[in-house]
């Protein structure tokens, strides 16, 4: 799932059929059920466009949609002619919109891709050649510094008093606190 821009909608996929899902955000009323392909495993839109672009999985490629409406605009495609089929699963986007990276569970790879051009800059070997190895997501996040690290901290213990203190002292340790009496 993910939200446009200002978190009035939410899209789903239905990865097990053909279509993205709209949904209104503060009432939960279905928008619309748009068909984009076989297999569409994830959703994200574009950070500059609020375009939005969904990997699919059985059809390897990812559509676009021009934010607004309900068609895919065009597909980029994750392969060049005679590759194997990725399968790209949990893709994302880069903080300026122009990189899609995709992780290719059929070829064990991640994608790199522009989408200005719709052209392949990179695929690279996941796994270190293990067998079985299957790249699943990818993350990416711009200056994920300590400076931004003790801000969310800081903004945590503002949102949530001690709770968000808690956080932050069992945050090395990765325990969390199930009580918060």
């Amino acid at each position: 799932m993910w939200p446009n821009r200002d978190h009035s909608i939410v899209y789903t996929t239905q990865w097990f059929n053909n279509k993205l899902t709209t949904i209104k955000q503060k009432t939960g009323k279905l928008v619309s059920n748009v068909q984009v392909g076989d297999s569409p495993s994830h959703v994200m839109t574009l950070p500059d466009t609020d375009d939005i672009t969904v990997a699919i999985n059985g059809e390897n490629d990812i559509v676009i949609i021009p934010a607004g409406t309900t068609k895919v605009n065009y597909a980029l495609l994750i392969q060049n002619h005679g590759q194997a089929p990725g399968n790209p699963h949990g893709r994302w986007i880069s903080a300026d919109g122009k990189r899609i990276i995709t992780p290719n569970i059929n070829t064990h790879d991640a994608g790199f891709y522009d989408v200005e051009d719709g052209k392949i800059v990179a695929r690279t070997a996941t796994g270190e050649g293990q067998p079985g190895a299957h790249p699943i997501a990818i993350g990416m996040l711009a200056g994920f510094q300590q400076g931004i690290r003790g801000q969310f901290a800081a903004s945590q213990r503002q949102r949530h008093g001690w709770r968000g203190q808690l956080y932050q002292e069992h945050q090395s340790d990765r325990t969390l606190q199930s009580d918060y009496r």
